[in-house]
């Protein structure tokens, strides 16, 4: 399995970086980047698979979902989607995830943990439909 970039603009650490946290919008063009990275590898796993006897390879698509998530929060259960659970949510991530920077309450309602890693919501929800894939691919 090759799992494709998510919307990298509107990861929080990216917003945070580019407009200094006083606005919270998405990076269009990191987004944009994405997008293309994703068409070519995309366009190569044909040329992988025949290089490599007898595999199979599939291609998971992050990027539509985590998009809908940010675009449709309520739909999945989050109320926040352009910070982290951590701190302040827009720089912390990993260790930093600590008593001197806590984690929120309300955990699930948070698309990203951190600045960086999407929450165990977001995780869950991305693998149950990455399961459903990967059923239906086997089975063909």
């Amino acid at each position: 399995m090759v799992v494709g970039l998510p919307p990298i603009g509107c990861i929080p650490v990216q917003m945070t970086a580019k407009f200094g946290n006083i606005f919270s919008f998405c990076i269009e063009q990191e987004n944009i980047d994405s997008v293309l990275y994703n068409e070519k590898i995309q366009k190569l796993l044909p040329q992988m698979e025949a290089s490599l006897t007898g595999s199979k390879i599939l291609y998971a698509n992050v990027y539509d979902p985590m998009l809908d998530m940010m675009q449709n929060p309520s739909k999945y259960g989050f109320k926040e989607t352009k910070k982290g659970c951590c701190g302040t949510g827009h720089l912390e991530m990993t260790l930093l995830c600590n008593a001197v920077f806590p984690l929120c309450w309300n955990r699930s309602e948070f698309l990203f943990f951190d600045s960086i890693h999407p929450s165990e919501a977001t995780y869950n929800y991305i693998g149950n439909l990455l399961d459903t894939q990967i059923r239906e691919w086997i089975a063909t």
